[in-house]
This record gives structure tokens, sequence and C-alpha cells, in this order.
């Protein structure tokens, strides 16, 4: 079982692990110089102990902003790995001051305190400029705002009252007089309305204000930015959000005896032969609690196994028990692509559809190169749609069934819309900085792996 919801927001930023190690406190044992040749890591006395003797991984970026209608991939980073001296002495690193770079992740292991190592290892975010600074200041700010949605007990539905919030942070948040109220440095701000919205607001460098406010379905948030993580490896494509697999015409689930079985009618005879001898993964999953919630939330994640389908067209095993019932959608994978979605269930036939309507509200965006600033003309964008994008009235209006909508005012405004077969409109609204969306809580990527 994994954490499938943060909200309906976490998921979507897919805290990196700058995040993480933004909140470990020895990230402050830690500091970085230039040396002679290679940048130096200089290790406090709290944390040589802990990592004497071991081999660090460090992986250096340079931060730049990535904003704009499509932003650039950020440059891809420098990684070393390097022995800690048992004694007292810098760590070199081995990465040639020429390049430059902004912050570096460091990784280690680290001891329970009983003598056995701990399974995942634990790291440190460790700026060298002042940009970095900036940079893992606001992340910091971004990543605490999920602070009081930690806070609350799991499976909570409605948004809890602050005092309950700021009983159970243990110091660490503080109750908002509103939703455009500010915290005292080094506080998180919490308010809600008791019913369906609540507000969340953490400063971050040189006192931004950076916030996440949910209200019924749709998120408004300024600190989406700052979880594009400059410490992974980056391409065009990764500015772009993967496509949703839609619902295989043909195929059916049933229950067998070792597990959901497959089905594949005449009509998905051509589907079936892309697989035919091929070892593909086959496997189940549980679709998301899309419905409006606080706090964290868990789904039953995939179960899947790898065999080679037979060659005649046939039902087909995928090896996934769900006794509890937890499973509705299953799938075949060929490498790295979804050749076969199939729902169980009603619900997850919704879910998916909706979910593959929700991913093509990024469409005009992939219509233009990475590095475009400005968001383009309609008419640009309509001709570069192909039939697939309607020109919208305005930041409010509709598209017709089966295209997305596009409205822009031309500076830093624009809006994107579809709507899904059940004639809800889903829209991703980016005014600036800020970005709202009822579409986020759309974060599964069914049979990813």
């Amino acid at each position: 079982m994994r954490v499938q919801r943060v909200l309906l927001i976490a998921a979507l930023l897919g805290v990196p692990a700058t995040a993480t190690a933004a909140a470990q406190p020895l990230g402050r044992q830690i500091t970085i110089t230039k040396g002679a040749h290679d940048y130096v890591l200089h290790l406090g006395p709290r944390l040589r102990p802990v990592v004497a003797g071991q081999r660090v991984a460090i992986r250096c970026a340079h931060v730049h902003a990535r904003r704009g209608f499509r932003p650039s991939p950020h440059p891809a980073p420098v990684q070393r790995t390097a022995r800690v001296p048992r004694t007292r002495g810098p760590v070199h690193t081995g990465i040639p001051v020429g390049r430059f770079l902004d912050l570096c992740l460091v990784r280690y292991t680290s001891s329970n305190g009983s003598g056995i190592v701990n399974v995942l290892t634990d790291s440190v975010t460790v700026p060298i400029t002042a940009r970095g600074r900036a940079y893992d200041d606001d992340l910091n700010a971004a990543y605490s705002l999920f602070v009081p949605l930690f806070a609350a007990p799991a499976g909570t539905t409605t948004p809890p009252p602050a005092a309950t919030i700021v009983a159970r942070a243990h110091g660490t948040v503080a109750a908002l007089d509103g939703p455009d109220a500010t915290p005292p440095a080094g506080k998180v701000g919490y308010w809600t309305d008791g019913a369906q919205r609540f507000t969340t607001v953490a400063l971050g460098h040189a006192g931004r204000r950076v916030f996440l406010d949910h209200d019924a379905d749709v998120v408004r948030t300024n600190g989406l930015s700052y979880f594009d993580d400059p410490f992974e490896p980056a391409t065009a494509e990764d500015a772009m959000p993967p496509d949703a697999p839609r619902l295989t015409p043909g195929v059916t689930v049933t229950a067998g005896r070792h597990g959901n079985v497959l089905h594949f009618a005449p009509a998905a005879a051509a589907t079936y032969r892309r697989i035919a001898g091929h070892r593909v993964a086959v496997g189940c999953g549980g679709t998301d609690d899309e419905s409006p919630g606080f706090g964290l939330s868990f789904s039953a994640g995939e179960l899947s196994q790898t065999v080679r389908a037979p060659r005649r067209r046939g039902p087909l095993s995928t090896g996934a028990g769900d006794p509890a019932g937890h499973y509705d959608y299953c799938f075949v994978r060929l490498g790295h692509d979804v050749v076969v979605l199939a729902a169980r269930t009603a619900r997850a036939r919704t879910y998916l559809e909706d979910a593959a309507t929700a991913a093509s509200l990024y469409l005009p965006v992939g219509l233009v190169a990475p590095g475009t600033v400005a968001p383009p003309p309609v008419a640009t964008i309509v001709q570069r749609g192909g039939g697939r994008v309607a020109s919208l009235d305005g930041p409010a209006g509709t598209p017709p069934p089966g295209k997305v909508g596009y409205w822009t005012d031309g500076a830093r405004h624009y809006v994107t819309a579809a709507v899904t077969a059940g004639g809800r409109r889903l829209f991703s609204e980016v005014d600036g900085d800020v970005l709202a969306s009822n579409a986020i809580g759309y974060n599964l990527e069914p049979g990813a792996g």
C-alpha cells in the first residue's frame, strides 16, 4: 500500500527528494565551498560520526526559473561519489569548480541507533550560491504547506478546526485570521471555513508568501514551480505530463480462480496482435478517491507480473487476486507503453475516462516549443491543434465536447478547459505564478509500474 494522495495536489507535485531533504535537521551540518580544483564538503560535528567512512552520493545542479507557458528543461545535474574520511578533514567531491552550480543534494545512510542501517538513505540539500539559497528557502516553504495535512488524522474528510491542527502540529502551525492572512516567520499558517475550504501559507525567501488554497474540488497555489526537481536529469519532454492511457475497446475484466482475467473480444483483435507472443507486464490496480478530503488517503496501488502473452487471442490472467475488492482496473504493459486498459467497475470507468480528459488540458502547451514564455495567441494554438482545440470566449468558457478549449489575455493569463463524458467542465488556469485547477486530483498513471 502506498500513499496515493496527500489532498488532491501532493501526488501531482510528486514531492521530490529535495523537499524531503529540506526537513532533515542535519542539513545545516554540511557546507560547500570552492576548493583549488573542486567543490569541497565540510561536515559539522553532529554529522561527521554518522557518515565517517561512507561513500556519499553528491548531485549538484544549476537552478534557473522554469516559468512560462512551456518552460525549457532544466540543465542536467552533475553527480559524483566521495569517501568521507574517518578523521577530521574536508570531503573533496571531484566536481570541478569551473561548473556553475547553485545547489547540491548529498545522500548518505544512517543508523537507527541499534546498529541496524536504515533501508532508505537520508539526504540533505546544501546551497552553494545565493540563488541556490533562495530556491532552497522557497522549496522549504512550499513543502511545509503540507504540514497541516500530515498533522490531521488519516481518513479525515473535512478540514479540521484550526485549533485541532495547531495542537497536533506541535508548535509548527499558527492559525490564520483568514485565507489571505500571513503567518509569523517560521510557522505554517492554516485557515478553514470548517466545511470544504482551507488554506495553508508559509514564508519563502525574503518573506515571499507561498500558499495552497483548496476550495471544494478547486486547488489554487503559487508553489507548484518549486517542486520541479533540478537534481533529476531532464529532457524537453519532461515539461509535459504523460498522456493518460485510454480504455481499450473490446476488453473486459472478470474475476478468476487465480486473479482477475482480461478478455479480448473480436473488436480488440488488433490490440491483441500487438502483445501476442511478447513478454508483457499484466496486472491490476485501484483508482484514487478523487472526492474532496483532507489528510492522507491510501489506495490499493498496483500488482503486476511479467508473462508471455499467448500467440492466439484468448483470456489473459493478471495474477492479481483481489479478495477485498480493491482493484478496479487492469492493464497490459509492453515495454513502457500501456497497450491495454480495462475497467472492472463503473466507478473506475468514469474515473479513467475523466483522467484522460484531464490529461488533454495540456494539449495546447504541447503545441509550442520548450522555452515559450508568453501564452501564444488563441489563433495560433487553434491552428496548430488540427481540429482538436477550440477558442474559448473567455476564461470561464466551455468548449464543445471532444475539444480542448483555450483562452489567453496574451500576457500572463491563460485557461485550458475540456468537458468529460459526464458533462463536467475540467479546467487549468494560470495567471502569473498562480495555478488554479479542478483536475489536479486525476493524478493516477495506470500501468506505469
